[in-house]
């Protein structure tokens, strides 16, 4: 008998789940009509230019101190203070119990497809997150 153990290790962020941007807008300028979440996702994708090279280096920073400069730096492109009390209320929510969940639970595109696809094809599946596992099944 042959067995197939072939399969796939998924992460959840970024990969089957993306960020709710509305969820982002709402936190850092909640009525501000000009933080909208398009203006989010741009600013987001600013911000991961700027804060992979701190992932990236020497000094292994903590969850607190990545999340913070995420935040601060998502706040710039949009005319908020880096550290005022927006990205603070971000930083609050990316550390709560349910804020991971809340913030990345927008299916990426074609995720569910592709699964289905792999899952149909005859591999394993898993999924892990350093989230707290509730966001959408």
């Amino acid at each position: 008998h042959r067995v197939n153990l072939s399969g796939f290790l998924l992460d959840a962020g970024n990969t089957i789940l993306g960020l709710d941007y509305r969820v982002l807008a709402d936190t850092l300028a909640p009525g501000d009509p000009a933080v909208t979440p398009a203006a989010v996702a741009r600013a987001e994708a600013a911000a991961r230019k700027v804060v992979a090279p701190l992932l990236a280096g020497e000094r292994r920073l903590s969850l607190e101190e990545a999340f913070a400069c995420f935040a601060g730096a998502i706040a710039g492109p949009l005319g908020l203070d880096p550290r005022g009390a927006g990205p603070r209320r971000l930083l609050s929510l990316l550390l709560s119990s349910e804020g991971l969940d809340r913030a990345w639970c927008v299916p990426m595109p074609g995720a569910a497809d592709t699964l289905e696809r792999l899952k149909a094809s005859g591999y394993r599946l898993a999924v892990v997150s350093n989230g707290h596992g509730h966001g959408p099944r």
